[in-house]
């Protein structure tokens, strides 16, 4: 029977004031009251597989980084049953052993030696452990204590050091002021007995110097500029005479009685304080315009070169291009009469002061 045939039979009557619904069975096409609920039928057993049924893989495993095991909730080593170890209970001898190197190294830090080697140790087990366990409180503790320790001592052999190079330099003024003044005896009369008679000579020396020194001074000017450009001032056609005058009559001489030291012995010294034009200054300022001559030029081209580099130099104030030489003059007391004690070590001061040599 097709379902539109089935539906067009299914109707409802009224009885005592309420529905009842007919249902018909496919046997017998009669209507049967629907008093009870109707049992779903069996479902059909399942066909049998076919051999030709295309083959499924099994569900792969789950990996084990997904599985979930079983975690207890104590610790218990497999062998004896007895509690496992903590990953953080667990402290490496390196560690325990730099806070120890540490705290030994502040504790002797005042011997220096042993505070050194303790504190180098344990900088030394702290860095192991950090690079084999990572970090840990008790190694940077140790670090710290042996960093402390190392500075504590540098700090301690750095006074120590000053304090012995500070008293042996007090020892050494004290000897050499009690020996001066044990060796030494002082006189006024007889600072002021030089002064008065050897004031004069020793100004005039400096500024007029004897035959034999000027003789030295002008060999020397014409030497070393033979010496630097090949040729003597005299062949470059430049007046000798001429250079040493202007050097030597810009000279002055600073002294006075407090320059002066007397002695018991009939001896004085003095420091006179010397400003003059020296060589040095002369070649600084000729040697500007004679380097920019050709090397093989004519030694008359050197002499002019010279000639303006000499101009130049004589408008320059010698207070402002040199601060003076010191030289240390002695006198000797011979009956009445003061003299110079060593005319030769004299000259040689004068040479100092002029930049000339012998």
């Amino acid at each position: 029977m097709s379902n539109e045939e089935y539906d067009s039979r299914n109707f409802s009557s009224a009885e005592d004031g309420r529905k009842k619904h007919t249902v018909f069975t496919d046997a017998d096409q009669t209507p049967i009251a629907a008093t009870e609920p109707v049992r779903p039928p069996e479902p059909a057993p399942p066909a049998p597989a076919s051999p030709y049924e295309t083959y499924k893989p099994a569900k792969a495993q789950e990996s084990y980084s997904s599985q979930v095991y079983y975690q207890p909730t104590e610790d218990f080593d497999q062998q004896d049953g007895g509690p496992l170890l903590n990953a953080d209970d667990f402290v490496a001898p390196s560690a325990s052993a730099a806070l120890v190197c540490g705290v030994l190294a502040l504790v002797t830090s005042s011997t220096v030696i042993p505070s050194v080697m303790l504190g180098i140790a344990a900088i030394a087990l702290a860095r192991r452990h950090v690079n084999n366990y990572g970090r840990d409180g008790k190694a940077t503790a140790g670090k710290v204590c042996g960093i402390v320790s190392l500075i504590i001592s540098a700090l301690m052999v750095l006074g120590v050091t000053a304090a012995i190079i500070g008293s042996s330099l007090d020892d050494y003024s004290e000897v050499e002021e009690v020996a001066w003044s044990d060796s030494v005896d002082f006189s006024d009369d007889a600072a002021e007995e030089a002064f008065a008679a050897m004031y004069d000579p020793t100004c005039e020396y400096f500024t007029h110097p004897d035959e034999d020194f000027e003789a030295h001074f002008k060999e020397t000017l014409n030497s070393r500029y033979q010496d630097q450009h090949g040729y003597t001032l005299t062949e470059m056609g430049v007046d000798v005479d001429e250079v040493y005058e202007f050097l030597i009559s810009g000279t002055t001489v600073e002294l006075d009685s407090s320059c002066f030291y007397g002695y018991a012995d009939g001896t004085a010294t003095a420091y006179p304080r010397i400003h003059c034009y020296n060589l040095y200054l002369l070649d600084t300022f000729t040697s500007a315009f004679m380097n920019e001559v050709d090397y093989d030029a004519s030694a008359q081209t050197y002499g002019e070169a010279f000639t303006k580099g000499f101009e130049e130099f004589k408008k320059v104030d010698k207070t402002v291009t040199t601060d003076g030489y010191t030289a240390y003059v002695s006198y000797q007391k011979n009956g009445d009469t003061w003299e110079f004690a060593d005319p030769d070590a004299l000259k040689d001061e004068a040479s100092m002061a002029y930049d000339i040599y012998y």
